[in-house]
């Protein structure tokens, strides 16, 4: 079987906040809906800050290097969120820094994308569940479907490491990678569709992304009722339709008559000619029906699916 090629993607659209301090544990752990303690375990996970309401305010991905931990978010909302949760500091001994500026972000897939991982990198790395690490870098694995590696180091550390991924690696399309989020079932919130979802919606709860035992946070209570009630009405789906035309977050699919709003697009990428691949949250009985469109699209249908997340 052929090999793809080895390709790596300039993820400079990811805004990268650093969260230290002797209180920095106890601050995150009583802001977001997933638990800091599973960080042990899995390496990194995507969770949510929300609001009281418990509505989801951005996605990120969440890992520790060392006594920092790190939130890896589209950068239109970094701002947001920066500003939201300084607000929660107060007297507490945490700094909040923006330091994608200082750091290389890039992505990395092949089909032999570990094989060269561990070609490129050898000194003194260890596996923190999926998260590779030195005192210079540190590599999430992805998803198992393509293998795909997020690696992130301060830039005067990285140099070097970047002329041998350049030099080894095709370059890729910012669009590709989303496509690969898209199929991976990343649910990452926008400036469109921020404080409109609960975490459930965004299967959050599938991907250890959102717990029911640990303490208080923004939003908790109604979380809790509505997973201990059963009334998640809404979930994430993968959609595909033909079309020309890339719909946008917050575009809305509704019935073939128009009739009905069943869900919102989160994002959505290319796959092919004519062909468009996204995530969105749609109503659970809307699930068996194919007698969905785009809204402002008369012509296309819509066929949607449940996420498959690897177990």
């Amino acid at each position: 079987m052929t090999q793809s090629p080895a390709i790596y993607f300039d993820l400079s659209h990811f805004a990268l906040l650093r969260i230290t301090g002797n209180d920095a544990f106890t601050f995150l752990q009583a802001q977001i809906c997933g638990d800091l303690k599973q960080l042990e375990r899995l390496g990194w996970f995507q969770s949510a800050w929300c609001l009281p309401n418990g509505r989801v305010i951005a996605t990120f991905i969440l890992f520790q290097k060392e006594d920092a931990f790190f939130l890896l978010l589209p950068s239109k909302l970094r701002d947001k969120l920066m500003k939201r949760l300084g607000m929660y500091v107060l007297r507490s001994n945490v700094t909040i820094s923006d330091v994608d500026n200082e750091y290389l972000i890039l992505g990395l897939a092949s089909d032999k994308a570990e094989e060269l991982i561990g070609s490129l990198i050898s000194d003194n790395m260890t596996w923190r569940g999926k998260v590779l690490l030195n005192d210079k870098v540190a590599i999430l694995k992805m998803d198992k479907s393509c293998l795909r590696f997020i690696l992130l180091g301060r830039k005067e550390d990285c140099s070097e490491l970047l002329n041998t991924i350049t030099a080894c690696y095709t370059c890729g399309e910012r669009a590709q990678w989303s496509l690969y989020d898209i199929e991976a079932g990343l649910p990452w919130i926008l400036e469109t569709t921020s404080e409109q979802f609960l975490p459930q919606m965004l299967n959050l709860d599938f991907t250890d992304g959102l717990s029911y035992e640990k303490g208080c946070y923004p939003g908790q209570e109604v979380i809790a009722r509505l997973h201990y009630r059963g009334q998640a009405k809404k979930r994430l789906y993968l959609g595909t339709t033909d079309s020309e035309t890339i719909p946008g977050p917050g575009d809305r699919i509704v019935t073939t008559t128009g009739a009905k709003f069943v869900g919102d697009i989160l994002d959505a990428e290319r796959a092919g000619q004519d062909r468009v691949r996204f995530l969105a949250v749609v109503e659970i009985e809307a699930e068996d029906s194919d007698s969905f469109m785009i809204e402002g699209q008369t012509i296309n249908r819509v066929t949607l699916k449940p996420v498959e997340y690897p177990r």
